[in-house]
């Protein structure tokens, strides 16, 4: 992974603070490219979100690996809404509609804190055939 071998370069010549920060804008912009990939989708094979899922799993891994600095991870802090908005898309991704529905927790849950309604709805009618349970979640949600 290419931000692996920059992360190694920068960590030979930069200060903690700027070492831990400009990583940080790195992984921030992929993560945000990503998430707006993702949710600009209109349709969403099963296969293929097993495949996201696994593949933004491992990338979350790597991840979490580069921005640990000084043995502390530092991934949360320094790349917050980018990060927990992509742990919530690889839930849904991964998840039953009953699942999201109690986790979007009308309105109060996890996955409101980091996606906007609209973008929920938008990932729930890409993943899900149109069924009265998938009405009933996006009435829930909007």
């Amino acid at each position: 992974m290419q931000i692996g071998q920059v992360a190694n370069v920068w960590r030979e010549v930069m200060s903690e603070f700027v070492l831990t920060h400009s990583l940080g804008c790195l992984v921030s912009h992929l993560l945000t490219i990503l998430s707006d990939i993702i949710l600009a989708k209109q349709d969403i094979k099963a296969s293929d979100a097993d495949i996201m899922v696994r593949l933004l799993t491992d990338l979350m891994e790597r991840l979490k690996d580069i921005l640990t600095i000084n043995h502390v991870e530092v991934i949360h802090r320094v790349c917050e809404e980018p990060y927990f908005k992509m742990t919530e898309i690889i839930f849904c991704l991964n998840a039953s509609l009953a699942e999201i529905g109690h986790r979007w927790c009308e309105g109060k849950g996890p996955l409101a804190m980091w996606l906007k309604p609209e973008q929920v709805t938008k990932l729930v009618k890409a993943l899900f055939q149109n069924t009265e349970r998938r009405r009933e979640l996006l009435s829930h949600i909007n």
